[in-house]
């Protein structure tokens, strides 16, 4: 990032450069020294350009960790760790309003800590089951702070906001959603498992 900062205070002294010495080539009636002044501001719009290109690209690149829901695990409901930048993050620490455990009762703000997330990686803790006792309980709003580090050692600071009990109706949604998906699945390797027990009898026979 100080590079790109020195973009642009570069292309700044090369603007302040060209008004003097466009001013100069007024005040002496000089032609070749407005010239040169014009020829500095052509200078500062590429340097600039430049700059501002490679601060978007920077900001594409660089790591940004989320925490979001994610309920992909028939009867889980799950917290995701996601790196929606390209490059490496490292999490440092975690802090929330509430305190935050695992379904084995393990502290996620500790298990996340030293985390390296990979350019679009993320990690999944399962929180609660499904109609579990304590899962209207676990589902309550979380605030707080996500802290990482990229490859070169630069810090950042995100805002997580979570508000778990609105998804008390859609958890139910989803669940029975899964289960069908599940019980498909079940099927199928059961028929799967018929046809071969078949075969063998089959062949046994022969």
């Amino acid at each position: 990032m100080f590079s790109i900062r020195s973009l642009f205070i570069i292309s700044f002294l090369i603007l302040i450069s060209g008004c003097v010495v466009i001013y100069f080539g007024i005040q002496k009636r000089d032609i070749a020294l407005i010239v040169s002044g014009i020829g500095l501001f052509g200078s500062f719009v590429g340097m600039y350009a430049s700059a501002q290109t490679s601060k978007k690209q920077y900001e594409q690149d660089r790591p940004y960790i989320i925490m979001k829901t994610n309920q992909s695990r028939y009867g889980h409901f799950q917290l995701e760790f996601k790196n929606l930048g390209n490059n490496i993050a490292i999490i440092k620490g975690l802090e929330l309003n509430e305190e935050c455990a695992s379904l084995k009762g393990e502290s996620i703000p500790e298990l996340i800590r030293d985390v390296v997330l990979e350019g679009k990686g993320s990690i999944v803790y399962p929180y609660t089951i499904s109609g579990g006792e304590d899962s209207k309980q676990k589902l309550r709003n979380f605030s707080g702070y996500v802290y990482y580090e990229d490859i070169d050692g630069k810090t950042f600071k995100n805002k997580v906001i979570l508000n778990l009990e609105k998804y008390l109706p859609t958890l139910t949604y989803n669940e029975e959603s899964l289960k069908r998906d599940y019980e498909i699945i079940q099927i199928s390797k059961t028929l799967k498992s018929i046809n071969e027990n078949l075969k063998d009898k089959y062949i046994t026979k022969r």
